[in-house]
C-alpha cells in the first residue's frame, strides 16, 4: 500500500538532509504482516497503541456512536485477529493514550464531558478486559489528559493541561493501583505563559519526564524532569521560532528521547532530540519533506533503536510516516503508508522482537492498525557481519560512494540491484580501496545493495537523485 512515488519523495528529502547512513542494516528489513481497519461512524480516530507483556496489542481512541463520541478500544493477538471490542460511555468521551503495567492491567487516558466542561479521564482494565475503575478530575474549567504511564510499583500517572481563563497550565497526577490520588502538580514555565504537556515517561528510579510546549517566548518545545521526590531537577526549551511543541518522550539506555514538530517559516518539520538524564542535548535531527511533517509518537526497543511515528504531506495528502534511528541519530529505515485520502498516524510501539505496531486513522476509513514484521536475518555461526557499518552517499550525478567498516574480505559477495531485481553491478572486493568504492552511471531511482558472506545476507535500500 506504500506508493513508490511517495516513498521516493520522502527519501529524497532524507538524503538531502542527512544522506543515507546505514548501520546495523538488518534493521531495515520490514514487511507489513497485517493491517486492520474498523469504522463505526464519522470522525473515528485511533489515538493510542500498546503491546503488552503477554503479546496482545491494544488500540484505543474514540468513535462516533450516533449521538456522541465514546471511547473505543480494540484487542488484537500477534496475528492480527480481533479478540475484543470495548466501548466506554461516560459522557462525550475521547481517549488519547494507553499503557499497561507489570501485572497485565491496562490504562486509558483522555477526557470526558458530562456537564459544561471537559475533565481528565483515567480508566483501568484487568488482563481479562473488565473495567476495574474509572476516575475523572475536574480542576474547575476544561481539563485535557493526553498521556499515561506506569511505574515499577504499578502506580499510574496521567498528564495534560487545564484551562484557567485564557491561560493553560500543565497538570500531572499520580494514582495508586486502586485509583486514589497520591500526588499532583500544576506547573508553568513562566508567569503568564501557557503550558501544555503531551507525553510522559518514567524510569526505573522513579524519575518522571514530561514534554509539551510553553509560550514563554513564542511557542517553544518544553521538556522537564522530576526526581523520585517529585522535585523538578531540570527544564529545557527548544525555540525554533514558532509553533514548537514536544509531542512524545521515551527512555532508553540511560538517555531521554523527545520528538516534536517545529515551524520552519514555510511548513512544519519533525525534530527529534536525544538528551542525557542531566538534561544536556546530545543530538538533534530534523526531517523536512518539503511540505508539512508532523510527529505523533516515539518509542525505543531493547536494542537501543528509536522509532518515531507521524504523518507527512506527500502529493497533496497526508500519509503515515515511520522512521527508525540508531543511537547516534542516523536514520536506518523509513516508510510511508497511503491508504487513500488523508492518513494520520497517532501512535507507535514495538515488541521484544523489533516488530512495529502503529495506529491511526484515515479521513474516510476510521481506525487503522498495522503490524510491520522485522525480517532481520539470522547471523550464521561461522561468520558475522552484524557489526559492520556501511555508509552510502551520493556524491554527484549518478555517482555514489560506499564505505565499509571494516573493509570486506575476499569471500564477501557484493551486488547492486534495481527494484525489478535486475543486477546493475557486481562489486569485486579487489575494487574496494581502504573500505571505499565509487560507483558511477546510476540512473535516478531506488536501488538495493546486497552483500553476503557464508549463509548470512544483508540488503539495504538507497536512492539516486536526479
Amino acid at each position: 500500500m506504500c506508493r513508490m512515488e511517495a516513498f521516493m519523495k520522502l527519501f529524497k528529502s532524507l538524503l538531502l538532509i542527512f544522506f543515507i547512513t546505514v548501520l546495523n542494516l538488518n534493521a531495515e528489513n520490514y514487511t507489513i504482516k497485517w493491517g486492520k481497519t474498523i469504522e463505526i461512524g464519522s470522525g473515528d480516530a485511533a489515538e493510542g497503541i500498546t503491546y503488552d507483556t503477554t503479546g496482545y496489542i491494544y488500540v484505543t481512541g474514540y468513535a462516533n456512536f450516533n449521538t456522541s463520541n465514546n471511547i473505543l478500544t480494540l484487542k488484537y493477538d500477534s496475528l492480527g485477529n480481533l479478540l475484543k471490542i470495548d466501548t466506554l460511555n461516560i459522557g462525550v468521551d475521547y481517549a488519547y493514550d494507553i499503557t499497561s503495567d507489570n501485572d497485565g492491567n491496562y490504562f486509558i487516558a483522555g477526557y470526558t464531558k458530562t456537564g459544561s466542561n471537559y475533565d481528565f479521564l483515567l480508566a483501568k482494565y484487568n488482563p481479562y478486559d473488565s473495567l476495574l475503575w474509572s476516575r475523572t478530575f475536574d480542576n474547575g474549567e476544561n481539563d485535557y489528559a493526553f498521556a499515561v504511564a506506569t511505574d515499577k510499583h504499578n502506580n499510574v500517572y496521567i498528564a495534560g493541561h487545564s484551562t484557567f481563563g485564557s491561560q493553560n497550565l500543565a497538570i500531572i497526577i499520580e494514582y495508586d493501583t486502586d485509583g486514589n490520588i497520591l500526588w499532583s502538580d500544576t506547573l508553568f514555565y513562566s508567569y503568564g505563559s501557557n503550558e501544555n504537556t503531551n507525553d510522559i515517561a518514567i524510569d526505573t528510579a522513579d524519575n518522571i519526564y514530561l514534554t509539551g510546549k510553553t509560550t514563554y517566548t513564542t511557542e517553544a518545545i518544553w521538556t522537564l524532569k522530576y526526581d523520585s521526590l517529585k522535585n523538578i531537577v531540570w527544564q529545557d526549551t527548544i525555540d525554533k521560532g514558532y509553533n514548537g511543541r514536544g509531542i512524545g518522550i521515551t527512555l532508553g539506555n540511560n538517555n531521554v528521547y523527545m520528538v516534536s514538530y517545529v515551524y520552519n517559516g514555510s511548513n512544519n518539520d519533525i525534530l527529534t532530540a536525544k538528551y542525557d538524564t542531566a538534561g544536556n542535548i546530545i543530538w538533534e535531527n530534523i526531517i523536512d519533506n518539503g511540505d508539512e511533517d508532523y510527529a505523533s509518537s516515539i518509542v525505543t526497543d531493547r536494542f537501543g533503536y528509536i522509532y518515531i511515528g507521524g504523518y507527512s504531506m506527500i502529493n497533496g495528502d497526508y500519509d503515515f510516516l515511520i522512521v527508525k534511528y540508531n543511537y547516534a541519530g542516523n536514520i536506518i529505515w523509513a516508510d510511508t503508508f497511503d491508504y487513500g485520502g488523508n492518513d494520520y498516524l497517532h501512535d507507535i510501539d514495538v515488541d521484544t522482537y523489533g516488530n512495529i505496531y502503529v495506529a491511526g486513522n484515515n479521513s474516510s476509513n476510521g481506525f487503522i492498525t498495522i503490524m510491520y514484521e522485522n525480517q532481520q536475518g539470522i547471523v550464521s555461526n561461522d561468520r558475522t557481519i552484524d557489526n559492520n557499518d556501511v555508509k552510502i552517499k551520493q556524491t554527484g550525478k549518478g555517482k555514489i560512494n560506499i564505505s565499509f567498516t571494516p573493509a570486506p574480505q575476499n569471500d564477501y559477495s557484493i551486488s547492486i540491484y534495481n527494484l525489478t531485481g535486475s543486477l546493475i553491478k557486481k562489486i569485486r572486493t579487489t575494487e574496494i580501496n581502504n573500505g571505499n568504492i565509487t560507483v558511477n552511471n546510476l540512473t535516478p531511482g531506488i536501488y538495493m545493495l546486497r552483500y553476503k558472506v557464508s549463509s548470512f545476507e544483508r540488503k539495504n535500500k538507497f536512492v539516486i537523485l536526479p
